[in-house]
């Protein structure tokens, strides 16, 4: 149970006041969030990165070996440049990373930078679908590609951004309840 319904049960049990906060539950739940929120944010960094590296360098050689396109050139550039931003991303977000130590404000700290992090990635991945969909298109288009696979593939990425955006949702409502439990513990 959260920590409201705790209080509403107590106040209907006993008609006191619920006040008395156990720290050492606390302190696990914060720790918890901390963690989870590092896990998804250190996988979705390495995975925005090896991906695009990946990708990026397969659409290079590709393209280099088989017809030549100048869209899939650009599509390569594209996916290798977000490859960087997203080296670049870990890098700057493991440097500002707020200190360590053993108290709740800290810990809580230390999650909500983490999970404002993850925020901006996945609003900037979001984004990063909207390019990448229009280089394809376009590539596909001008190497002659059927204008149904162009259609099914423009589709495709419309229901992509569509759905990272309940993904998005979801790091924002996590951020937003680490803030407001921070909130709550300084008043």
């Amino acid at each position: 149970m959260e920590f409201e319904e705790l209080q509403k049960v107590w106040t209907g049990m006993t008609n006191e006041s619920f006040y008395e906060v156990n720290e050492q539950v606390l302190f696990n739940r914060i720790i918890r969030k901390k963690k989870s929120a590092h896990h998804v944010t250190n996988s979705s960094e390495l995975l925005t990165i090896l991906v695009n590296l990946a990708t990026g360098l397969f659409i290079f050689l590709v393209n280099v070996y088989g017809k030549e396109n100048t869209w899939l050139y650009l599509m390569s550039a594209w996916m290798l440049a977000t490859a960087v931003y997203g080296l670049f991303h870990r890098t700057k977000r493991l440097g500002n990373q707020p200190a360590a130590s053993s108290s709740i404000n800290d810990h809580l700290n230390q999650a909500i930078h983490i999970a404002g992090s993850q925020v901006r990635l996945s609003w900037l991945m979001r984004m990063n679908i909207l390019p990448v969909a229009l280089l394809t298109s376009i590539g596909l288009w001008t190497a002659g590609k059927s204008p149904a696979l162009v259609a099914g593939l423009t589709l495709f990425f419309l229901l992509c951004f569509y759905f990272s955006g309940w993904e998005h949702a979801i790091y924002v409502r996590k951020k937003n309840e680490l803030e407001l439990l921070k909130g709550k513990l300084e008043e």
